[in-house]
């Protein structure tokens, strides 16, 4: 599948009622149960809605892929593949949360035990754990790769 297919397959799958229009309720309901939080739903729908009415048109949709580069295109669809890939991978029980242990786990498995350890992963639960549960779901994951990135 190309990347435009899977661009176009995401549209329709928010699209609940088959419309050709994503309202923001729909695309809320959506980002949420992927663990995307409120910001960057409002992201998605300033880069999409062009006209401003709280909609994302299937038009508008295609205008705005179009003008983003293929390759950047595809590299934002391998990306969140690869987040995604990489959490499920962590993320031992499947549970659709990481603890502090399978992040050790995980660490070791990889060979980086002797660079990274507990109190590293007590850091990066101090400031990545948003809810404070004790758990990194992967919203506040994907806010921490993303933050990464930008650093």
């Amino acid at each position: 599948m190309t990347t435009e297919e899977e661009l176009l397959k995401a549209f329709r799958m928010i699209d609940k009622k088959g419309a050709g229009v994503i309202t923001a309720d729909e695309l809320r309901e959506y980002l949420y149960k992927r663990q995307h939080n409120e910001l960057f739903v409002q992201k998605y729908l300033r880069l999409f809605d062009r006209n401003r009415d709280g909609k994302i048109t299937l038009d508008e949709y295609q205008k705005t892929l179009n003008e983003i580069p293929r390759a950047q295109r595809q590299a934002i669809v391998f990306r969140y593949s690869q987040w995604r890939h990489l959490f499920e991978k962590i993320d031992k029980d499947g549970n659709g949360f990481i603890t502090k242990q399978e992040l050790l786990q995980a660490i070791q498995e990889m060979g980086a035990g002797s660079m990274f350890g507990a109190a590293d992963v007590d850091k990066f639960f101090a400031n990545s754990d948003k809810d404070y549960d004790g758990r990194i779901n992967y919203r506040e994951f994907l806010e921490w790769m993303n933050q990464s990135q930008d650093e």
